[in-house]
C-alpha cells in the first residue's frame, strides 16, 4: 500500500521495454470505526472499555506511527490521554498482520468530583470528537485532495447513573455536500435507561475542487459544532 503523500494524480511504472502510466488515487476506503462500553457516575466519573479498528491508509498510518516509536513507547504514551483521561490495558491486534483489521483495544477512564453532582455534562464523543475544522483558511486556490474515500463510525453506549434524569440531548441531524459527495449523521439518544451515540462520517469524493472549499470548509464546521454540544443531566430532587 502507497502512503498517503503519494496517493496523487498518477505514478509512472518504470518496466522494460516501456513504461506506462498508472492513476494512484486510492481505491480502498480509508475506514475507522469506535466503538466503546462506558458508566456515567454520578460523580461525573466516566469508565469503561473502548475498541478502535482501522483500515486502509489509517492503519498504514498507525503502524508506522507504532513502529517508528518502538511498541513500549508507544503505549505508554498512549495510555495518558490528556490531563483528565487515563487509558489502561491497553493492547495492539494484528499489528504484524497488514492484511488484517487493526485494532487498539483498552480501559478508558475519568476521575470525577469528590461527591455526586446535582447538574453533570457529559462530551459524549470524549476524545474522539472533531475538536477543529482542518480547513482554516477563508479561501483556498488549491484542491483538497482525500486520497481515497473515508469511513469514520463512532458508536458509544454509555450506562447512566440512577437517580438522575436527562434535562438536555444533542438534536439529531444528517447533512451532506451536493451529489453525496460527503455526509454526516449524528444521533444521540436514550433507549431504556441507557444513552446511545452514533455519529458517522462518510467521503465518497477523494478530490474537492477551489470552487467546493466553502461547501466544504462550511461542512466540517458544521461537523465540529455539533460534536462539541454536551449531554445534561439532573440529579432528581
Amino acid at each position: 500500500m502507497l502512503p498517503l503523500r503519494c496517493l496523487n494524480g498518477k505514478g509512472w511504472v518504470v518496466q522494460p521495454p516501456k513504461g506506462k502510466w498508472l492513476p494512484l488515487q486510492g481505491v480502498d476506503r480509508n475506514s475507522q470505526m469506535v466503538s466503546a462500553q462506558l458508566a456515567l457516575k454520578p460523580t461525573g466519573e466516566v469508565l469503561g472499555s473502548m475498541e478502535e479498528s482501522y483500515l486502509g491508509v489509517p492503519a498504514l498510518q498507525m503502524r508506522s506511527k507504532i513502529k517508528e516509536k518502538g511498541q513500549d513507547t508507544y503505549v505508554k504514551s498512549y495510555a495518558n490521554a490528556g490531563a483528565d483521561w487515563v487509558r489502561q490495558d491497553v493492547k495492539l491486534i494484528n499489528m504484524e498482520k497488514p492484511e488484517e483489521t487493526f485494532k487498539t483495544q483498552y480501559q478508558l477512564s475519568r476521575a470525577g468530583a469528590p461527591q455526586p453532582e446535582e447538574l453533570l455534562y457529559l462530551s459524549p464523543m470524549l476524545l474522539h470528537g472533531q475538536q477543529e475544522n482542518p480547513f482554516k483558511l477563508a479561501s483556498r486556490q488549491y484542491p483538497v485532495d482525500f486520497g481515497s474515500p473515508v469511513d469514520e463510525t463512532y458508536v458509544m453506549n454509555y450506562e447512566l447513573p440512577p437517580g438522575y434524569v436527562i434535562e438536555e440531548l444533542p438534536k439529531a441531524t444528517v447533512f451532506s455536500l451536493p451529489g453525496n459527495a460527503a455526509k454526516f449523521s449524528y444521533v444521540v439518544q436514550e433507549v431504556n435507561g441507557k444513552l446511545q451515540v452514533m455519529s458517522k462520517l462518510t467521503i465518497h469524493k477523494t478530490v474537492f475542487t477551489a470552487s467546493d472549499y466553502q461547501n466544504l470548509r462550511e461542512f466540517y464546521a458544521r461537523m465540529v459544532a455539533k460534536h462539541a454540544e454536551k449531554v445534561v443531566l439532573r440529579k432528581k430532587s
